[in-house]
């Protein structure tokens, strides 16, 4: 692992291409009231202003919504036990509040097979847990960072999703690849973990 950062900066730099390559490209300016059909892009009024929750994941910089997140709990909080299901992505399961949550591996979606830095399932422990809101669903991270507001059109947004539909854009000015949760959640298959 000694090629980790330039690892994660070529991951970084592939990530930035996807926005302006093949099936990405840069939303036009979109007028007050003008509507979309795509949920991370829509314009309402009074909701020109988003705010992001930072993370990242094998130093890959990644962005969520704040509002998509319900709770952080630190992974020396959760005892997660390994998934035995098939579900894509999901490595453990861990109870909160009487609920059985299980654990996305963030990591496991975003990082291409073989890329270096992929977490052995048994070295997640201690690891910030992002718990969704509505959903008995949470990704695991390497580091959480601050929460910022900013303007939507801040966002380079991905008009086309056929492939990756988990990455919805990238925020501008932070270089953070941001997620879609629900194509993430559909990416996965795991639509019937919704709210508890």
């Amino acid at each position: 692992m000694d090629n980790l950062p330039d690892a994660s900066s070529a991951l970084l730099s592939y990530i930035d291409a996807l926005l302006v390559e093949g099936d990405a490209a840069v939303e036009p300016i979109r007028e007050i009231g003008e509507r979309s059909v795509d949920k991370a892009a829509e314009v309402i009024s009074d909701a020109d202003m988003m705010r992001l929750l930072f993370f990242k994941v094998a130093g890959v910089p990644l962005a969520i919504e704040a509002d998509d997140i319900g709770e952080v709990i630190e992974g020396k909080e959760a005892i997660i036990q390994p998934s035995s299901g098939k579900e894509n992505g999901v490595i453990g399961i861990f109870n909160h509040h009487g609920h059985d949550i299980h654990v996305i591996d963030t990591g496991a979606i975003i990082l291409p097979q073989g890329h270096p830095a992929r977490h052995d399932p048994q070295e997640v422990t201690c690891k910030p847990i992002l718990m969704l809101a509505g959903y008995e669903l949470a990704l695991l991270c390497d580091e959480k960072g601050g929460i910022a507001t900013l303007n939507r059109q801040e966002v380079l947004w991905r008009v086309q999703r056929q492939t990756r539909p988990w990455l919805a854009g990238m925020v501008k000015g932070h270089k953070h690849a941001l997620l879609d949760i629900e194509g993430l959640i559909k990416y996965c298959g795991l639509e019937n973990f919704a709210t508890y």
